[in-house]
């Protein structure tokens, strides 16, 4: 089948790990796919890639208006009739739509061309309306959460099958449609990893205990009161050393207050890494942080580097998060803590201390991302979901 895909964001990038997934399982089933999307500036209309081709919307005008007639937006009638059109002549059989503010213009091309469209949901969009920022006027209105609200009840209803990655997100969303899948954010190729970090006792002395964050680097991830906590850990342990591998637009906040703090010897700022690197990286550290802000947003979602922390074996520290702390405590591989620097320095620093636990939790970790947090599960649900709503063997 020739199977499309829709997303936001221009690809190929890594704030699409997902797509890149499904483009890997379909077509590693022999299926043509495409993935549709806006162009960045740069990019050549078309172009193929590893795992099938991907197809670009271009401004027809320069500047600052031809962004803004083909800017995804969930009422951008342009964006309907491009798909419409870009459906029609690649004969796609089935699309995936990886945003919900493009799934209205997915929907009303998909119904046009006759085909199924699958929503996959990876957040909790009205919990993010209620802590994103509001600074200009504009966002009082496409930010307001009882508009995304309405946009998300209206497009899981016209979904012909939503897909999430908790059950949390499942439970929430019910009311508006019965066939909702979990679709977890599992790494496609933990199996590539054969060696899983070694555990390093602490010492006041010689190479520092490493805590790592990887992705994103916003004010939701909670990486300020990761650097709040290693200035406790500095003054009370000595030896640790925080590690940043991502990018973001909190990022000079955060490096303003490195500096005010006096850590910039502790912290390091090493911006974006190759998905294909990710696991490398992690391997120089000794414990992954996941600090995020407790809010319906990330109550609502796993994030992708869980499981990348898991399949090297790093123990993990994490903020009282359901979706999360259900797996630290269920495979004893992390710990979960308070909201504050004051309790995320306590938890941090009982673990770093305790070798013997570090030692059990880096390896329940390993093992769980090796046999039990496999993307192969996964891929079993998404062939079934297609062929259901297609009639042929996928």
């Amino acid at each position: 089948m020739n199977i499309g895909c829709v997303t936001r964001h221009p690809y190929p990038t890594d704030q699409e790990v997902r797509v890149t997934k499904f483009a890997r399982t379909l077509s590693s089933r022999g299926h043509e796919f495409y993935v549709f999307c806006p162009d960045s500036g740069t990019q050549a209309p078309q172009e193929f890639f590893v795992y099938g081709r991907i197809v670009r919307l271009k401004p027809w005008t320069e500047g600052r208006f031809g962004r803004l007639l083909v800017a995804p937006l969930p009422l951008n009638l342009i964006w309907v009739w491009w798909l419409l059109r870009r459906f029609r002549e690649n004969s796609i059989d089935l699309v995936i739509v990886r945003d919900l503010r493009l799934a209205l213009p997915v929907f009303l091309a998909a119904r046009l061309c006759g085909i199924a469209a699958i929503l996959d949901l990876g957040e909790h969009y009205p919990g993010m309306m209620e802590i994103i920022g509001k600074e200009k006027f504009a966002h009082h209105i496409i930010r307001n959460q009882r508009l995304i609200g309405w946009l998300e009840a209206v497009s899981v209803r016209m979904a012909s099958i939503v897909w999430v990655v908790v059950d949390e997100n499942r439970e929430r969303l019910k009311g508006y449609s019965s066939r909702i899948e979990v679709i977890s954010n599992y790494p496609a190729n933990q199996g590539t990893v054969r060696q899983k970090v070694p555990v390093r006792p602490f010492s006041r002395d010689g190479n520092p205990i490493n805590l790592v964050s990887l992705g994103l680097i916003d004010a939701i991830r909670g990486l300020d009161m990761a650097v709040d906590s290693l200035l406790i850990l500095a003054r009370t342990l000595g030896n640790i050393r925080l590690l940043i591998y991502g990018d973001g637009p909190f990022r000079s906040v955060l490096e303003s207050r490195v500096k005010a703090l006096g850590l910039t010897d502790r912290v390091v700022f090493a911006g974006w890494v190759p998905g294909s690197m990710r696991f490398e990286v992690l391997r120089r550290g000794d414990i992954g942080l996941i600090l995020h802000r407790v809010c319906n947003l990330t109550r609502h979602t796993i994030p992708n580097k869980l499981f990348d922390y898991m399949s090297v074996g790093l123990p993990v520290v994490s903020t009282r998060l359901g979706p999360i702390s259900r797996i630290l405590e269920s495979e004893r591989c992390g710990i979960v803590v308070d909201e504050s620097p004051e309790g995320a320095a306590e938890g941090i620093a009982e673990l770093i201390v305790d070798w013997r636990k570090r030692v059990l939790y880096s390896e329940n970790g390993y093992r769980a991302a090796q046999f039990r947090y496999r993307w192969a599960y996964e891929e079993e649900k998404i062939v079934r979901d297609i062929s259901s709503l297609t009639g042929r063997a996928c």
